[in-house]
């Protein structure tokens, strides 16, 4: 090798070693600009609402209490008012009969009674009615409540086409003339020489000397009894209970 060639060799050689302690730019870092924040917009402030003064809010407790402490008297007034009503009752005629009203006649006098409440009830043999099937010249048992004043408020109407006046009952002793299973001809003590003629109805108790009942079979002409019987409206003489106290064929 020729010197020649070594010289451009190092020369080569120290040329690279410049290069290399040479040193690389770094790229600066970029820093991110922040984006700007909306802007907010301002909530409008609610008008204030004036207080009420110390006087208007002392005057409207007070007009609340009033209202409570009203409406606590009419509640209590309704309760006494219930309490003190008290049932009531009477028997008696329809005298006359309107759209709102029936007029009784009771012992007592004259009531005029109103039948058109929503807690009016009517009947007549256990079934409800209505007032077009009621006659002047029925009976009626009105049960209802007596309240403040004397005033009577019907509740219940019970309707009977037979009388309801108390029976007035009359006994007699004396002995049977005739008998037939309505009839039976009877002659009193009292008045041996009169006869009168008495009904046997279905509820007629027949009965033996000791107070046992008996059957009307057994029953005959000439036979001495003690007789209790009732008139009804059409003046027949009712017998409810005939006892035999004549001895009686086994």
């Amino acid at each position: 090798m020729s010197k020649k060639t070594i010289s451009l060799s190092l020369l080569c050689l120290c040329l690279s070693f410049s290069l290399a302690m040479v040193p690389t730019p770094v790229a600066a870092a970029t820093t991110p600009i922040p984006s700007p924040s909306p802007t907010a917009t301002p909530a409008p402030t609610a008008a204030a609402t004036p207080s009420a003064s110390p006087a208007e809010t002392t005057q409207n407790l007070k007009d609340r209490i009033e209202r409570v402490v009203l409406e606590k008297k009419q509640a209590i007034r309704g309760a006494i008012d219930r309490m003190g009503a008290q049932k009531n009752g009477f028997i008696g005629e329809i005298q006359r009969i309107s759209e709102e009203t029936i007029t009784v006649r009771t012992n007592k006098g004259i009531r005029i009674l109103a039948i058109t409440g929503p807690d009016v009830v009517i009947l007549k043999n256990k079934q409800p009615i209505e007032l077009s099937k009621v006659a002047v010249g029925d009976w009626v048992i009105a049960m209802g409540l007596l309240e403040g004043n004397d005033t009577f408020n019907l509740r219940r109407l019970i309707v009977s086409s037979e009388t309801l006046r108390p029976r007035d009952y009359q006994m007699e002793l004396g002995s049977i003339k005739t008998i037939t299973t309505k009839n039976i001809s009877f002659s009193s003590r009292l008045t041996p020489e009169n006869t009168q003629d008495l009904k046997l109805v279905a509820a007629t108790r027949f009965e033996n000397s000791k107070g046992e009942n008996i059957t009307l079979k057994v029953i005959e002409a000439d036979m001495e009894a003690l007789v209790i019987y009732y008139t009804n409206d059409t003046d027949q003489k009712i017998i409810s209970v005939i006892r035999i106290l004549s001895a009686l064929e086994s």
